[in-house]
C-alpha cells in the first residue's frame, strides 16, 4: 500500500503536480514521505525534480528494473535477480563424467534393490523409481553441475538399465541366495554352482519375469525414467 503511494506521489512530481503529491504525502506515515514534503517546502520546482532522480526515488509504474538503495523494499526487491545464474554448458570431458555418475547411481539404487530382495525375502518394484533418481543425481554431479538434455538421455539409459539390472539381480537373490548366510561359505558354494550370468539361470529368470504380466512393474520403470529424466532437466 506505502509502495504504491510513494509511486503515485513521485509520478505526481515528475508530472509538475506538486500540490497533488503535497496531498498524497501528508497521508503516507513514512519516513520518505516525510522527506519529499520537505524537499517540496524548502526548494522550487525544478530543483525538487532533479533533487528527487538524484536520490533514488522510487521509479514510475513503467520501470523495467528496480531502483537500487535508498528504499528498503526495492534493494530487497533486487537481490534475488542477482542470485540467478544460467546452466553451466556441457562440455566434452563433462560427458563422459556425467556417464560414469549415472552408471555408479543406478548400480548403487540396484545394489540397494537386490539387499532389500536378500533380507525381507520379496522383490520391491517401487525401489525401481529410485534407481531411476539415483541415475540423474550421478549424472548432475559428477558432470560438475550440468543439465541439459544430453545429461537427460545419458540418466536416462542409465536409469533403464540399472532397473533391468536390479529387477534380475533381486530376482536371481530370491531364487538363489535367499536364506544363505552372507558371511559364509553357503554365499559362495551358491554362487558357484549358480552363476548369476549363466546362460541358463538368464532364461531361467527371463522366462519366470516374462509370466509376470503385474502391471506395476511397468508403471515403476516408466516413473523411474521420468525421474531421471527430470531430475537432469535444466532448471528454470
Amino acid at each position: 500500500m506505502v509502495d504504491d503511494q510513494l509511486r503515485i506521489a513521485a509520478d505526481f512530481i515528475r508530472a509538475k503536480r506538486y500540490e497533488d503529491a503535497r496531498r498524497l504525502l501528508r497521508t503516507i506515515d513514512h519516513p520518505k514521505a516525510r522527506e519529499w514534503l520537505a524537499r517540496l517546502d524548502a526548494v522550487e520546482a525544478q530543483a525538487v525534480l532533479d533533487g528527487f532522480q538524484a536520490s533514488g526515488a522510487p521509479a514510475a509504474r513503467s520501470y523495467t528494473a528496480p531502483p537500487a538503495a535508498s528504499y528498503p523494499p526495492y534493494a530487497a526487491a533486487a537481490a534475488p535477480a542477482a542470485t540467478v545464474s544460467a546452466d553451466k554448458p556441457v562440455t566434452l570431458l563433462s560427458l563422459p563424467l556425467a556417464v560414469v555418475g549415472a552408471l555408479l547411481g543406478a548400480a548403487l539404487g540396484a545394489v540397494i534393490w537386490i539387499v532389500v530382495a536378500y533380507v525381507i525375502g520379496y522383490e520391491v518394484g517401487l525401489i525401481a523409481i529410485g534407481v531411476g533418481a539415483l541415475a540423474g543425481l550421478g549424472a548432475v554431479a559428477l558432470s560438475g553441475g550440468r543439465r541439459g538434455l544430453l545429461i537427460q538421455l545419458i540418466a536416462v539409459i542409465a536409469g533403464f538399465l540399472g532397473v533391468l539390472a536390479g529387477k534380475y539381480l533381486a530376482t536371481y537373490a530370491l531364487l538363489y541366495i535367499s536364506g544363505e548366510s552372507l558371511t559364509g561359505d553357503g554365499l559362495s558354494r551358491t554362487l558357484r554352482l549358480f552363476p548369476p550370468f549363466d546362460p541358463v539361470i538368464l532364461q531361467t529368470i527371463y522366462d519366470l519375469l516374462s509370466e509376470d504380466d503385474d502391471i506395476l512393474d511397468l508403471v515403476f520403470i516408466i516413473i523411474a525414467v521420468i525421474a531421471a529424466w527430470r531430475i537432469a532437466a535444466r532448471q528454470r
